[in-house]
Order: structure tokens, then C-alpha cells, then sequence
């Protein structure tokens, strides 16, 4: 491996034969921080063989990008603080932001007004939130799927994470 500035390292390439397999060792050179999961991430990118001339087919370079993480010594958990505001354009922006110490990922929510009195908006996701980040997510995605301003004064968000099921009310803040 070869050290670069900021802790990342980087392995000079090498070659492996068709069909053939390397094994990848990754060791933490440090003491894990006793507080807060550590994130890293392991990007792997391969590097395809030049085609021949007579070939006649699609050439793919497969790039792996895996995220690391490193437990603390102390108990670590993720914890969500949602808030919603309405962007220039009308519509709701929902943000949630990690104030636990360890990584959140979100795979699913929902936005809905609190009373029930209209359908709520789906939004199909996989985000990871590190500590001390945050995720914005805007519902409703154009003109036509402006929300109405009445209805959605309280919001009732749903979905799910690695973690488990959530559902929190929130009040629509001003912008």
C-alpha cells in the first residue's frame, strides 16, 4: 500500500490472470476512537485489458465502492433529528441529521400531512448519514406535484433504516 496525505492509501496496480483472485487485507493502523464510529471507504476500480481488434463486444470496468466502519469502545448508536421546511419552488424539503455516534442508513420515508388529509409522498432511498451529517430530501418533484400549503403544516415522516422502523410528526419550520 501506499500512504497518501489524510490516512488514505492506495495500491499500485497489479495484474491477475482471467478467472484469477487476490486476496485484500485491511487493517486499522490506530487505536479506534473511544467515542464515535470511525467511516472510511474502500473504493476498488478495475482496470479492464485492452480489447483486441477483432473484438465486437462491450468492455465493463467494474468499480466497487464499500463503506468501512469502525465501532468505538463505548456503546454506539445512530439518532435521527428530522426537520421540514418549503424550498422557493413550493415544494417540502425533509432533512435528517445524525446526532448519535454511530452511521445511520435510511432505506425508506414517507412524508405525509399529520391529520391524514392527503396521501403521503413515498421517497425510494439508501442513504448512508455519518455522525455529526446530514441527508436533505425534497418531496414532491415538479410543478405539477406541488404540495398544498394548508395540509402540510404537520408532517407525520415514516420509513425505515438498518437500525428499525421510525415514525416522527414534525412541524413544517419557516424558511
Amino acid at each position: 500500500l501506499v500512504r497518501r496525505p489524510g490516512g488514505s492509501a492506495a495500491r499500485d496496480q497489479s495484474r491477475r490472470a482471467g478467472k484469477g483472485s487476490q486476496l485484500l487485507r485491511v487493517a486499522l493502523r490506530r487505536p479506534a476512537d473511544p467515542r464515535q464510529q470511525l467511516s472510511y471507504r474502500l473504493i476498488i476500480t478495475e482496470v479492464p485489458q485492452q480489447a483486441s481488434a477483432d473484438f465486437s463486444g462491450l468492455n465493463i470496468a467494474l468499480r466497487l465502492s464499500l463503506p468501512i466502519f469502525v465501532a468505538p469502545a463505548a456503546a454506539a448508536n445512530p439518532q435521527l433529528e428530522w426537520s421540514a421546511v418549503r424550498d422557493a419552488e413550493g415544494r417540502i424539503a425533509l432533512t435528517a441529521r445524525n446526532v448519535g455516534n454511530a452511521h445511520a442508513r435510511v432505506l425508506s420515508l414517507s412524508g405525509a400531512p399529520a391529520s391524514g388529509s392527503s396521501p403521503g409522498v413515498q421517497q425510494d432511498v439508501t442513504a448512508y448519514i455519518l455522525p455529526g451529517q446530514a441527508r436533505r430530501w425534497t418531496l414532491g418533484n415538479g410543478p405539477a406535484e406541488k404540495i398544498p400549503v394548508a395540509d402540510w403544516q404537520q408532517l407525520r415522516v415514516t420509513g425505515s433504516t438498518e437500525a428499525g422502523d421510525f415514525d416522527v410528526e414534525i412541524r413544517l419550520e419557516d424558511p
